[in-house]
């Protein structure tokens, strides 16, 4: 098997921090919806209605992932909150998942912009064909509004 013969790629939202493109409710597991496929090459399945994608080929994968809060949805007066990210089989906290808290605005001078957050995500793990992996958050004490989400994942080696 040559590496990169299964990719997969899809996406949430369109790049612009302020148009909110889901919202994952507080305190829970939830998968991300992502709404755009833009790549899926050697026989790996995407469900829509779960948004999970069925690895094709026993292997070993890189997995790239991230999502990104509205602008300002962490500003003046709103919470700071941990937020865990993880793709994987099923929606829980994982060694391999990472936790990162938003920043208090308030701590900011005033008139210095937008307020952003991105969370970036990469991992290498083994998965069986027909396994069904996502990409899924944790917001911790506020829900989650999502401008942006993207998951990348790429057969490095069958085995």
């Amino acid at each position: 098997m040559v590496v990169g013969s299964a990719i997969f790629t899809a996406s949430l939202g369109s790049g612009s921090g302020g148009v909110l493109a889901a919202t994952i409710a507080q305190n829970g597991f939830g998968t991300v919806p992502l709404s755009r496929v833009t790549k899926n090459l050697g026989g790996g399945v995407w469900n829509s209605s779960d948004y999970t994608y069925e690895i094709p080929i026993s292997g070993t994968y890189l997995i790239k992932s991230s999502v990104r809060l509205m602008d300002n949805s962490t500003g003046n007066n709103s919470p700071v909150r941990n937020i865990y990210q993880a793709v994987g089989t099923e929606n829980r906290d994982i060694p391999e998942g990472i936790w990162q808290t938003n920043y208090d605005r308030t701590t900011i001078p005033t008139g210095t912009g937008y307020n952003r957050f991105t969370m970036l995500y990469n991992r290498i793990a083994y998965f069986d064909k027909g396994s069904k992996v996502r990409l899924y958050i944790y917001s911790d004490g506020a829900e989650a509004k999502l401008s942006d989400a993207s998951l990348d994942i790429v057969l490095i080696s069958a085995n």
